[in-house]
């Protein structure tokens, strides 16, 4: 039974990263985080990302909109209300955004995403 329960948290976790947990994208969890004012009470916010990273697209850990997916009918227009939201909920402190590159390039010398799961 527990295996079962934590199946079914991951499901929906999933679902709501993939903007699925809703009747529309712009009604699901990630929309709602992204409107929501606690983000404003933050000094300083550091995003980042790698060309490494098999899993967080770049444009996605640094809080981006690529005509790639502003040209999804589906989910251009909520994730590009998400990032202004988003964006502008970050005025208010100092955010860097850095790119890292890792010093290995094979999957055998680095973390396996699996031990995250």
């Amino acid at each position: 039974a527990h295996l079962l329960h934590r199946m079914q948290g991951a499901s929906r976790c999933i679902s709501e990263l993939l903007l699925a947990d809703a009747a529309t994208p712009s009604e699901g969890v990630l929309a709602r985080l992204a409107s929501d004012a606690n983000l404003s009470h933050f000094k300083h916010v550091l995003l980042l990302s790698s060309p490494q990273d098999g899993y967080i697209p770049r444009h996605s850990a640094r809080i981006e909109v690529t005509d790639t997916v502003l040209a999804d009918k589906r989910l251009g227009g909520a994730v590009a209300e998400m990032v202004e939201n988003l964006e502008e909920r970050l005025r208010s402190c100092e955010t860097v955004r850095l790119e890292v590159v890792w010093p290995w390039h094979s999957s055998e010398e680095s973390i396996s995403f699996a031990s995250f799961i």
